[in-house]
């Protein structure tokens, strides 16, 4: 979990470093020769990187993209399990939620509470905030179902050298990538609204998936 959830870790170190000294952070580079930006045009920006960062961060969170693998021998106890498979692999989904999102919810109100940004902007921050891990734990489960590692000798190679695992943070990047890219380009609030409803619409789709395809791969592998 540390390894495939380390950026969690990264969301908490920002927040706390952000939060606790951010203008002697800033202070240094401001006055820097060229630098025509001060304190308070950054601190304008500051609920979009915020937002930004947490995006990138959840979209590179790749929990799930190993759980099938994890399981290696085990796996046949839990396909008999008198349990529906779309309801176990759901339960994976949450379980990666439940890691994730309170973390990245007690980073967002401190962020909230130090800098007292708008409420406009707390609830995109929020939405994003649940929505993107959601959507990550989603694909993470549909990737290692394709491509399942289940004769691995240890788990350090199930979570770091398998397939699924480098195909999850590598789409994860590109999502986070273009997203961020979108909200520079934007500069509108219409920016993040359309971000958010593809990551709800993304869900669903992926959700679908799961429910139809998810539940085959699940009954296939051995």
């Amino acid at each position: 979990m540390v390894n495939s959830g380390f950026s969690i870790v990264l969301v908490i170190a920002f927040t706390v470093l952000l939060c606790w000294n951010f203008e002697g952070i800033l202070e240094p580079i401001l006055q820097q020769e060229g630098m025509n930006i001060t304190i308070g045009q950054i601190k304008l920006w500051l609920p979009k990187i915020f937002y930004g960062f947490i995006v990138m961060t959840s979209c590179m969170t790749s929990i799930t993209s190993s759980l099938i693998s994890l399981e290696g021998k085990s796996y046949l106890i839990t396909k008999s399990l008198p349990v529906l498979p779309e309801k176990i692999l759901l339960a994976k989904v949450f379980m990666s939620n439940l890691i994730s999102i309170p973390i990245i919810l007690v980073c967002d109100v401190i962020f909230f509470v130090t800098f007292k940004i708008s409420i406009l902007d707390m609830v995109y921050i929020i939405l994003a905030s649940i929505l993107v891990p959601t959507f990550t734990a989603m694909l993470g489960i549909l990737v290692n179902l394709k491509y399942p590692k289940m004769n691995a000798i240890s788990d350090t190679e199930v979570v770091k050298q398998s397939m699924s695992s480098g195909i999850a943070i590598m789409i994860g990047f590109m999502i986070g990538s273009l997203a961020i890219a979108l909200l520079v380009l934007g500069h509108r609030d219409e920016t993040t609204i359309v971000e958010l409803m593809a990551f709800g619409i993304g869900i669903l789709v992926l959700n679908k998936t799961l429910k139809t395809y998810g539940v085959k791969r699940f009954k296939e592998i051995d």
